[in-house]
């Protein structure tokens, strides 16, 4: 197991424990409440107002407070789980970042295209290494951003996909996606990054079209 998943199994499992106590206090603290009120001689008339405002105020808080915690859980996975996306064929590297970071791609590259055809891109990279520098582009798979189960496999041609940056060079990168004729309409998504620049990665948005209709 790669140290990015050692780190990413052991945020979750620190995740489900706080919300698991959180739930335990949850029930504990609610249950406490509805007993005492049942054992009151005279119900909800028996109870003084004060006390039972702030039952109820406290028994709110404790309902926000699970509530809160739920939210943090699903923010701080859906932020682990994009910082490590999964590669198509090579392994790729996230960049670096702390628990509460969003990586962020160090560029963006769009095109638009409609199904059956090619979406092409292009990218100038530069090289601000000392010494010579052997690149290979590794790409994630392609992400339905309106529906993450949706990964359809987009033949992706780079070119070049792998060459050798010497200092202050520059290598220009042609990027060909073929999308089917029956893929869905929407904006998908996937990472690149070069392999000899880690921890450094840009972002690839191709937008499928809906499908054209013929004339009647």
């Amino acid at each position: 197991m790669s140290d990015s998943t050692s780190a990413l199994v052991k945020d979750f499992e620190e995740l489900v424990r706080k919300t698991a106590e959180a739930n335990k206090v949850f029930i504990s603290e609610g249950s406490k409440f509805v007993r005492k009120l049942g054992t009151s001689p005279k119900g909800m008339a028996g109870i003084q107002p004060d006390l039972l405002k702030d039952a109820f105020n406290s028994f709110m808080k404790l309902n926000m407070q699970h509530a809160n915690n739920l939210i943090d859980l699903g923010l701080t996975l859906t932020k682990r789980f994009n910082s490590s996306p999964e590669t198509t064929n090579e392994s790729f590297e996230g960049p670096a970042a702390s628990r509460d970071e969003i990586p962020k791609p160090a560029f963006v590259l769009k095109a638009g295209v409609v199904p059956g055809h090619t979406a092409k891109v292009q990218f100038i990279l530069d090289s601000d290494k000392k010494e010579p520098v052997l690149c290979k582009l590794v790409h994630t798979d392609f992400v339905h951003q309106n529906d993450f189960s949706e990964k359809p496999a987009f033949k992706t041609t780079i070119l070049p996909q792998s060459f050798q940056l010497n200092p202050s060079e520059s290598q220009t990168v042609d990027i060909h996606v073929k999308v089917p004729a029956n893929a869905k309409a929407g904006v998908y998504l996937s990472h690149l990054q070069v392999q000899g620049f880690e921890h450094t990665f840009f972002s690839l948005y191709i937008t499928v079209s809906e499908k054209q209709t013929s004339p009647l």
